[in-house]
């Protein structure tokens, strides 16, 4: 999968303050996005419920977190869609 294809696949344009679930080749993941979480904004989540994960001492659900898209996407394919 190509970077655009995963920000459009993931629907990242569209993922603030609130988590977005999308499914590839089967299995499902959960990204979200919390905007006063400054520089660890982006976040791959256990959870579909935003309440999870709105507070910033609260990583119990937190898979990844980071600053960009640039970087959600590199985790993303090295990480888990590779595997």
């Amino acid at each position: 999968m190509k970077r655009k294809d995963f920000i459009d696949h993931a629907k990242l344009k569209n993922t603030w303050n609130r988590i977005y679930t999308f499914e590839y080749e089967g299995k499902e993941y959960n990204i979200g996005t919390v905007q006063w979480h400054c520089n660890k904004e982006w976040k791959l989540v256990s959870t579909k419920d935003f309440d999870n994960i709105n507070d910033r001492d609260n990583k119990e659900y937190v898979l990844y977190e980071c600053h960009t898209q640039q970087e959600l996407w590199e985790f993303m394919r090295d990480n888990v869609l590779a595997v």
